[in-house]
This record gives C-alpha cells, sequence and structure tokens, in this order.
C-alpha cells in the first residue's frame, strides 16, 4: 500500500511539474507572439505593409489559428494586397468573434476588394444593423459602389431611332458618258440603268445593342441595325440595309482580345423578302489590341467572309487582314491604319471578278464641346483585279478614295441633329467602273 500511494504521489507531483513547465513555455510563447504581433503593427503604421506581410507570413506555422495573430496577419495581408490570405485569417476571427466588429468590417473590405461583391455586401449590411455609434462611416459608400458595379455587370441595352433624308449624285455608281466603246463589241449605247441617277431620298433607321459584362474584364455584346433609304425618282435604287452581330471581349493585362461574327444582308428596291436579297455579306473578325503607353495604342485584325449574291455566278469569299495605331490628344483620338485582302470568285469562270487589295485609311474623332460630336475619316483602296475581263480583254485595276464627315449636335440627353457627308471616287483603268459619288444626308435621332 505504501508503495501505491508513494506511486501516486510522484505522478502527481511530475504532473504538477509538467502543467508548471508547461505554463511557463506558453507564457514564453504568449510574450514572443506579443512582440510579433507589436512589430506587425508598428510596420502596418510606418506603411509598411509588405514587411509586414512577410513577418506575419513567416509566424504562420508557430502562431496560425489564435485569434490575435489571425486579426494582425489579415491586416498585413489586405495592406498588402493579397485579399485572398487576408479573408483566410478574417473568416476565423469572426467565427471564433462573431460579435467583434472590427474584423467583420475589415472581412468584408476585403470581400469587396477581392471583386467578391454579394460577400461583402451581406457582411456591410450585418455590421450596419449593429453599429449604433457610427463607428464604420465608410459603410454606405461601400455599399454604394457595390451597386454601381452589380449595375455595370447587369445586361445594358441602348436604343437609336434616326428619321431624315438626303441627297445622292450617283445612286447606281453609274458614269457620265451615253456611250462607251468594248473592243469586242464596238461603240456601245449604255442603258438609263447604267448611266449617272441622281435622286433624294428620304430614310429611317432603327439600332439596338446589347452589352453584358462577365466580370471586369470581360464581356459579350451583341448589335442589330436596320435602315432603309427611300429613293424618291427611282424606286429600284431604294435599299434596306441590315446588321446582326454578335462578339466576345476579354482583357487579359495589356492586351484586349475580340472575336465575333456578323451578318449583313442588303436588299434593293423598296420589296423585302427573305429569298430575294441583292447580297448576303456574313463572316467572322479576330481582333487583339495592346495597350502600348497612356493613350496609345496599336492592333491587329483578321477578317473571312463570305459575299453570296442573288445571281450565284457573282459569289465571292473575301480575307482580310489590317493592322492600326491610335493615339488620343485631349478630345481627340486619331486612327491610322494598313490592311491587305483578297477576293475569290467561287465560280472559275468568273476568275475576273477576283481582287487582291491593300488599303489606307486614317480616322478622327472628336468632341469640339460637350454636346458636339465630329468623326472624319479618310480611306483609300487599290484593288488588282485576278484576270482578264471577258469584254474588255483587259484586267481592271481601281483607286477608290473615300471622305467623309459626320457632325452630330446633342440638343438633350435623349436627342441629337446629325449631318453627313460622303464623297466616293473610283478611278478604273476600264471606262464603266469610272464614277464620282457625293451623298449628304441629316436626320434627327432619339437615343434611349
Amino acid at each position: 500500500m505504501n508503495c501505491i500511494k508513494h506511486y501516486r504521489q510522484s505522478c502527481i507531483s511530475l504532473i504538477k511539474k509538467i502543467t508548471i513547465f508547461c505554463c511557463f513555455l506558453t507564457a514564453i510563447a504568449s510574450a514572443n507572439m506579443e512582440q510579433d504581433i507589436a512589430q506587425i503593427f508598428k510596420l502596418l503604421d510606418q506603411q509598411k505593409h509588405q514587411q509586414a506581410y512577410k513577418i506575419a507570413l513567416s509566424k504562420t506555422f508557430v502562431y496560425d489559428g489564435l485569434v490575435k495573430f489571425d486579426y494582425a496577419f489579415g491586416l498585413s495581408a489586405q495592406a498588402s494586397g493579397h485579399f485572398n490570405q487576408a479573408i483566410f485569417a478574417f473568416e476565423r476571427v469572426v467565427n471564433d468573434n462573431p460579435a467583434w466588429l472590427l474584423p467583420r468590417y475589415a472581412l468584408a473590405a476585403s470581400y469587396f476588394s477581392a471583386g467578391n461583391l454579394e460577400a461583402a455586401k451581406v457582411e456591410f449590411e450585418q455590421i450596419k444593423k449593429v453599429d449604433r455609434t457610427n463607428t464604420f462611416p465608410k459603410i454606405d459608400n461601400y455599399l454604394s459602389a457595390i451597386e454601381n458595379q452589380e449595375s455595370q455587370l447587369s445586361g445594358t441595352w441602348l436604343q437609336q431611332l434616326d428619321l431624315g433624308g438626303g441627297y445622292d449624285s450617283n445612286a447606281n455608281s453609274g458614269i457620265d458618258d451615253d456611250v462607251i466603246n468594248i473592243p469586242l463589241l464596238g461603240n456601245i449605247t449604255l442603258f438609263e440603268s447604267s448611266k449617272t441617277l441622281s435622286d433624294s431620298f428620304l430614310q429611317l433607321q432603327y439600332q439596338a445593342s446589347y452589352l453584358k459584362p462577365i466580370n471586369k474584364n470581360t464581356h459579350w455584346y451583341a448589335l442589330t441595325k436596320i435602315r432603309y433609304a427611300d429613293y424618291q425618282d427611282n424606286a429600284d435604287m431604294s435599299r434596306t440595309f441590315t446588321d446582326f452581330f454578335v462578339g466576345y471581349q476579354q482583357k487579359i493585362n495589356k492586351n484586349t482580345y475580340r472575336i465575333n461574327s456578323f451578318y449583313r444582308p442588303l436588299w434593293l428596291g423598296t420589296g423585302i423578302s427573305l429569298n430575294d436579297k441583292y447580297l448576303d455579306y456574313y463572316g467572322m473578325t479576330a481582333n487583339i489590341n495592346r495597350a502600348l503607353k497612356k493613350n496609345h495604342d496599336y492592333g491587329a485584325e483578321l477578317t473571312y467572309a463570305q459575299l453570296a449574291y442573288k445571281q450565284d455566278d457573282l459569289d465571292r469569299d473575301q480575307l482580310l487582314t489590317k493592322i492600326w495605331y491610335q493615339i488620343k490628344v485631349n478630345q481627340y483620338t486619331s486612327n491610322f491604319s494598313v490592311s491587305v485582302g483578297q477576293e475569290n470568285a467561287d465560280n472559275s469562270l468568273f476568275k475576273h471578278l477576283g481582287r487582291d487589295f491593300y488599303g489606307l485609311s486614317y480616322r478622327l474623332n472628336g468632341q469640339l464641346t460637350d454636346k458636339i460630336l465630329v468623326n472624319a475619316q479618310l480611306d483609300y483602296i487599290r484593288s488588282n483585279y485576278q484576270a482578264k475581263h471577258p469584254l474588255f480583254a483587259k484586267t481592271r485595276n481601281d483607286n477608290t478614295f473615300k471622305a467623309s464627315v459626320n457632325y452630330q449636335q446633342y440638343f438633350s440627353k435623349y436627342w441629337s441633329w446629325i449631318s453627313k457627308i460622303v464623297y466616293i471616287k473610283n478611278s478604273s483603268d476600264l471606262i464603266l467602273y469610272d464614277y464620282n459619288r457625293t451623298v449628304v444626308s441629316t436626320s434627327i435621332r432619339y437615343q434611349f
């Protein structure tokens, strides 16, 4: 019995010694943790955020899971931009101390910075309900910012309705001559439809676009446009243009990538029938642009398309590449581009319709005042056709010059007046395709 009693006393004595030793180690560890936390806070006060985060990160193996350290670690991670690490730390603190508002507020701010708007909104609203002393006055600013970002991430519709008219000096791109010489046929008197036809027109246009952001750097978009020009004296020259456009855009670092598909049918005359289109133009475009430096961008674009005419023999495929450079100075943006392309006739008997071409373009967009916008563009295209024309026994080469100016003045938020002039000169070594054309138009636009 004495042995058992002595053994028990020895065990109790050992347990007491171990307990005292553990308490001593805990006290030392606690003192060390307090010193480390104090150092982290000191560096944060000195705006040395990265140093504070490095020290905190090096101590996570020792203190991870302890409330005071997790809070200090979270603050250092938040201040240095490591928001996901801050979230993990603050979540542990809040789980252990749900009524402690400081780490909950820091958690909400980290959610916001990391882009988790829904979680940030929940936390901020919970704090606002119990913050009777208005300790966190910036909560309303955060909630307002969240609302703005959520609205930006929702789909946006923009619609336009234009009504106006104008004058077209050469509606059919005809020539001034009454008689031309064709080597195989001699002198030929042209039909009226091949000679210059000038006319006035009324026009109606509707456009709707939709933008749907997926996140801050990614969105998809769609556009539909329908324009009808009613020529007053030459009904056959009336035309209906439609445009259907769907695309996807993503920004990664300094690069922006876009890919889209388009479909642009054209009807001539006053009637519209799905089976009676003059032209179906459809294809896909891929684009990449990169920010060179502030207000400077450059990029490249590749388009593949099909031109399907009512008369199948005219069908062609098109491949076009373009590179461009853009610079913004004050309220004006200038864009310079160079393009190279090729069109190939589907029917080998009509190879003379195929062409190789290159182009130069300059576009200027500017804002004269808060209510006045201007746009000017110059284009030059050199077209070298791929085979001899069957009537002229000669290969066709064209030089096309186009200049346009667009003026838009707003009268209110939704109403504006638009005036536009376009001049086109096509110089060809085949007289049948030599023409000048000027189109002047004006319209009232309602945007909603």
